[in-house]
């Protein structure tokens, strides 16, 4: 068994054709990276949040007053109570409702000053002058592609 998997291990790292040049390339590009360390810092940040917000909700639940421990219960049925798939679908869905004017947002980190020419070649035109026909024209080049 420990062979099998050493030579799928092999198989794998030797086989030109996942061009593992290629994966270096995208994998420590500076806007993967820049992701990854936001990704991290929002992960480490709600989860402070939950913490703090765990701890409120579970001295609510232990207060006296019926108003506290109610508004606690049902604050924590409704989020129990609702399945994970629903709650991202709303949360996901709910930019729809309040729309923002970041464009970075939108057409993705890439800047034509980026160091990468093929993350700035894909990202969508930023400037205000003309922006719907240099739109267009991204848009045709991405679909000749």
């Amino acid at each position: 068994m420990t062979i099998a998997a050493l030579l799928i291990i092999t198989s794998l790292v030797t086989n030109p054709n996942f061009q593992w040049d290629v994966v270096g390339q995208y994998l420590f590009d500076p806007t993967i990276l820049a992701g990854v360390w936001v990704t991290v810092w929002i992960t480490f940040a709600c989860m402070g949040i939950a913490v703090v917000l765990g701890l409120i909700l579970a001295f609510m639940g232990m207060s006296k007053s019926r108003f506290v421990t109610g508004a606690a219960e049902v604050y924590i049925a409704f989020f129990r109570g609702t399945p994970l798939l629903v709650q991202l679908i709303f949360w996901y869905n709910i930019a729809a409702l309040y729309r923002t004017s970041r464009s970075e947002f939108r057409s993705g980190p890439s800047s034509p000053s980026s160091t990468s020419t093929r993350s700035s070649s894909r990202s969508p035109p930023r400037s205000s002058a003309s922006h719907s026909t240099k739109l267009r024209t991204w848009q045709r080049s991405c679909a000749e592609d």
